[in-house]
């Protein structure tokens, strides 16, 4: 899927246009976002019931945003347009007046930047500026504050759950799944703490510190050139790996062939040592804090890094900008080619932010895997144990959807499923089910190479 972003007008006076592949067109960010939505609601309805005095703030709060969204709507409010695109507007434009009365910064952050440029003409239109009242700023900062937590808004995650919604999205109905996997788009909101693996990016002038560990520190200064920076990072790296192999060399020699498999819970254990600065100028942008046993490798650190500098020296104007709202009179050829690399950037930008970069399996077999974890996940909550529900629903799937089966024993339909395959079936269920389980209860989308280290 493409869009066109308009970049000025030609002699004639017409837009000129450049492709451009937004990295929600991406089934890989549409999914993951879907998966994070599911796991992130299901962490607030068990939020909810261990809590009862939580579960009426959410309440109240749900009560003051519909009556609010039935004041500012023009037609009569129903439990029909709950969920309608004016109400994602209106909850967002409510958020910044609790931004602008509590004197919040905006993150300098791409999710922040590409949701503001998408928005911030609807949100106007809305006339939401003679602000809330202070007695109502309660209801309000309840509703930020779940938008803030889980990285989507509070109205679609108070919504009630359908147990069989993933199933059609990803296994019955796929054509009108992706519609849904869009369309969740309109509700997903900046995450705190959203960053690339093993980042966490803090803009200058906030009051926000790190919550995760990490063992490097840049404090970039998007005026200099990134060459200063890639050199200093690239010796700390060096000298970084050189100490942890000689961490892994015994353990190598221990575990013989096993030692692939347990690098990666090795690495997450090696001690993170004194913090490196990286630091060229007094005055800085951004701080960028590194968790290097996070990082898959010096290319990831450093692509990361110089596209966090770019995408800033966009946002403040030292990159030619790509918006809507660009007009320059009869671009040259050479400035369309400026553009089209800059658009490139910022389509590596997206990707690294979204996090995309690392080498994922089949989207379509983990996509199915998921939906299998999570139907189990959430049948055994209703008094079913979860080996019962999985022996069952292998037993169903056999009749009407052998296939689904092949994702976990390849040939298990054609040959029969023997007693042996059954049981291998039924062992890689569980291990979903515990994916499911991790991903709830760390709200994150996690892979099972990252639950199996876990455990």
């Amino acid at each position: 899927m493409k869009g066109q972003v308009m970049i000025g007008y030609s002699g004639e006076g017409g837009p000129r246009y450049i492709d451009v592949e937004t990295s929600v067109s991406d089934n890989r960010v549409l999914s993951r976002d879907w998966w994070l939505f599911q796991y992130s609601a299901r962490h607030l309805k068990i939020a909810e019931e261990k809590s009862e005095e939580f579960s009426g703030k959410v309440s109240e709060a749900l009560k003051w945003l519909l009556s609010f969204h039935e004041k500012t709507s023009k037609e009569e409010f129903s439990n029909h347009n709950l969920y309608s695109d004016d109400l994602a507007l209106l909850e967002r434009a409510l958020i910044s007046q609790v931004h602008k009365k509590l004197g919040y910064q905006e993150d300098q952050d791409i999710h922040n930047i590409i949701a503001q440029q998408k928005h911030i003409v609807l949100i106007e239109a809305l006339h939401v500026s003679e602000g809330i009242p202070e007695g109502e700023l309660i209801e309000l900062q309840m509703i930020h504050s779940i938008a803030n937590r889980y990285g989507f808004l509070f109205s679609s995650l108070t919504k009630e759950l359908d147990d069989l919604e993933n199933w059609d999205v990803f296994i019955a109905h796929k054509d009108e799944g992706v519609r849904k996997l869009e369309k969740l788009q309109d509700y997903v909101f900046q995450k705190k703490g959203a960053c690339p693996k093993g980042f966490e990016i803090i803009p200058y002038g906030t009051n926000e510190t790190p919550e995760k560990d990490y063992n490097l520190l840049i404090y970039l200064n998007v005026k200099k050139p990134f060459s200063a920076y890639k050199s200093e990072i690239t010796s700390l790296w060096k000298s970084y790996e050189k100490e942890l192999d000689l961490y892994l060399e015994p353990h190598k020699k221990a575990l013989g062939k096993n030692f692939k498999g347990k690098r990666k819970k090795l690495v997450s254990s090696f001690d993170l040592g004194e913090t490196q600065v990286v630091r060229i100028s007094e005055r800085y942008d951004v701080a960028i804090y590194v968790d290097k046993r996070q990082c898959s490798s010096l290319d990831y650190v450093l692509e990361v890094s110089r596209l966090q500098r770019f995408w800033i020296r966009m946002y403040v104007g030292l990159e030619k900008n790509i918006n809507l709202t660009s007009k320059i009179e009869q671009p040259s050829d050479k400035e369309i080619k400026e553009y089209s690399l800059n658009t490139r950037k910022w389509k590596q930008a997206v990707s690294y932010s979204e996090g995309l970069i690392e080498k994922q399996k089949n989207p379509d077999i983990d996509n199915i895997r998921r939906t299998i974890g999570l139907f189990v996940w959430d049948c055994s909550r209703y008094g079913e144990t979860r080996n019962s529900v999985i022996e069952e629903l292998i037993h169903s799937l056999t009749d009407s959807h052998p296939e689904i089966l092949d994702v976990y024993k390849n040939g298990y339909a054609s040959l029969g499923g023997s007693y042996e395959d059954f049981n291998v079936v039924r062992l890689e269920m569980h291990k979903d089910v515990k994916v499911a389980d991790k991903c709830i209860e760390r709200t994150e989308f996690l892979s099972h190479e990252d639950v199996k280290t876990m455990y």
